[in-house]
């Protein structure tokens, strides 16, 4: 059975192992609504649906929250499918992974640098507007010579709104 291809026309589209040259047959086929780059890989039509779960969502959601979301699109979609794709398209930056302390991993569609702040009751997560990754990243390499991949920043305590209920 042939492997359904979509991307681009003109770029080479990966088949099985290899590549190959995209040829005129397949242009009457639509091209793929990719997020960065021009082709999802394989099994596109998930993986579509994954990342528009999370990138039309500003919530920070779980992978749980995305499957849910996509479940309205596809019923048959799988909770390791999701996992799966969320974790391809962090590894790709096209959204971002963040770790939870004590909570499910989030997964962040805005691309610009932020930090995040989590609410201690409710569990929302609030975006804080910072600019510090390039201090820290000099501190690190200065004083603990450490060349440093990634910098994140969770702050923890309870919201306005939580605050007020108690």
């Amino acid at each position: 059975m042939a492997k359904r291809q979509e991307g681009v026309q003109g770029l080479r589209q990966p088949v099985g192992r290899g590549l190959r040259q995209r040829t005129s047959r397949d242009s009457r086929r639509p091209a793929s609504r990719s997020l960065r780059r021009p082709t999802l890989g394989r099994n596109s039509r998930q993986r579509e649906l994954v990342a528009r779960s999370v990138l039309n969502r500003y919530d920070h959601p779980t992978a749980e929250m995305v499957l849910i979301t996509a479940r309205k699109a596809d019923p048959k979609i799988s909770l390791g499918t999701v996992y799966r794709n969320l974790d391809w398209l962090a590894t790709r930056g096209d959204v971002k992974k963040f770790v939870v302390p004590d909570g499910a991993d989030r997964y962040d569609a805005t691309a610009r640098e932020h930090y995040h702040a989590v609410c201690e009751r409710c569990g929302r997560i609030f975006d804080i507007e910072l600019r510090l990754a390039k201090k820290i990243t000099d501190v690190a390499r200065r004083q603990a010579e450490l060349e440093v991949d990634k910098v994140q920043l969770i702050a923890s305590g309870v919201c306005q709104r939580c605050k007020y209920k108690s």
